[in-house]
């Protein structure tokens, strides 16, 4: 029995988004986009899973 709590939570690098989609999160709050209108732009421009407003 261990006594000690496992490490808990995920890796790091398994949540990062890729290069050019944080470089668009970056062009798009340069013009002036909040987090919603981020989520919203980028959920139309990928397929897959994107993250949800507050995660941007």
């Amino acid at each position: 029995m261990d006594l000690l709590r496992a490490k808990g939570g995920s890796k790091y690098s398994t949540h990062r988004r890729a290069s050019e989609d944080e470089k668009a999160v970056l062009d798009l709050r340069q013009r002036g986009c909040n987090r919603f209108e981020i989520a919203n732009q980028l959920k139309q421009k990928a397929n897959d899973f994107t993250k949800s407003p507050s995660g941007v």
